[in-house]
């Protein structure tokens, strides 16, 4: 059989007419396939374009933000994106602390480069004055504008503030300054006590004695001085502070005063060539009297004061009699200067 013959055989013809159909079943499918997608995506494009217009035209961040949670891989997320960074940068508070807020939450954002300029401006105000926040300021911007200035300022601050304490140093260590110190008080400590009052009388030989007990106390042992020093300086450190305490008793100030007024007065006199005593020699030796009823201690601190720190104290001595005053007088202090302090204040003048 020839191939004329074969192409018009009936079973020839029918795998034609069969291949024929699936042929154009195929193409119909990929052309309904192909359409609906197309559909879809154009729906979905519509749908994406429409939300984020509705979002420009209202300008409000609210709308931006559903759009992001609407569309995360939209057409328009980086345009949404830059709106919104707009939309927070016009209501960033003019601050230090407002810039740096966002910085942190838009590191790479549209206007994070004027934003680090308007922070390193405004650290700088904040920073600027002492060593402390110029060394702030430059941890913060090692290269920022006023890096080179804040390099020269702490070297000229450091320099002055180590002068004024080298001044302030030899002031204190020579006991001319730098301390506010003194007595808060004394008060008579005593003992053994006694429930009720008592006289009884001695004799001995032709006279009569009397003691009294007034049922409180039979005994005073002796004399609480409290006292307190205090560090008042900017950039040094007490290490050993020597000083001394001391009191008066009433008794005390009396006799002397009385010793002092008599034959202090008379030798007063006599030394100017008078014969007779008069009241300014007796004044004079009441004065002196005054002085020597003064009883005194020596004490040591040894604890460390820092500026701004106070040290109170109470020192004990034996005594009989009724307190009358007391005090307390700096003789010598041991003073440090610190280096940290040094870096961290700024003296008067600096």
């Amino acid at each position: 059989m020839d191939s004329h013959t074969r192409e018009n055989a009936p079973g020839h013809n029918t795998l034609k007419i069969v291949l024929y159909i699936v042929i154009g079943a195929m193409v119909f499918a990929l052309t309904l396939v192909g359409g609906g997608w197309g559909v879809y995506v154009y729906l979905g494009s519509k749908e994406d374009s429409d939300a984020y217009a509705l979002a420009k035209k209202n300008g409000d961040k609210s709308d931006f933000e559903e759009y992001l949670a609407r569309f995360p891989n939209g057409r328009h997320v980086s345009d949404t994106k830059r709106s919104l960074d707009d939309l927070e940068w016009k209501v960033v508070p003019k601050t230090l602390h407002g810039y740096t807020a966002y910085l942190e939450s838009h590191p790479n954002g549209a206007h994070a480069e004027e934003a680090r300029k308007q922070v390193d401006s405004l650290a700088w105000e904040e920073y600027g004055d002492s060593v402390s926040g110029m060394t702030k300021y430059l941890e913060l911007f090692p290269s920022g504008k006023n890096a080179e200035l804040a390099k020269s300022k702490i070297e000229k601050k450091l320099s002055c503030n180590r002068a004024f304490a080298r001044r302030k140093q030899e002031l204190v260590n020579s006991g001319k300054g730098g301390t506010d110190s003194g007595s808060e008080g004394a008060e008579n400590i005593y003992s053994r006590k006694q429930g009720t009052p008592t006289a009884h009388t001695q004799f001995s030989g032709g006279t009569a004695t009397t003691y009294y007990h007034d049922g409180v106390y039979t005994s005073q042992d002796g004399v609480e001085v409290r006292y307190r020093i205090a560090n008042n300086t900017k950039f040094l450190v007490f290490r050993r502070v020597e000083g001394e305490i001391f009191f008066r008793t009433r008794s005390g100030v009396f006799w002397r005063g009385m010793a002092g007024a008599l034959f202090g007065g008379a030798w007063n006199a006599a030394k100017a060539g008078r014969s007779e005593v008069g009241a300014s020699d007796m004044i004079a030796g009441a004065k002196k009297g005054y002085d020597r009823a003064k009883r005194t201690k020596n004490i040591t601190i040894t604890q460390t004061l820092r500026p701004g720190e106070i040290y109170r104290g109470s020192s004990y001595q034996p005594a009989k009699y009724k307190v009358l005053n007391s005090g307390f007088q700096v003789k010598k202090i041991q003073a440090e200067i610190s280096e940290d302090l040094v870096k961290t204040r700024t003296a008067p003048g600096c």
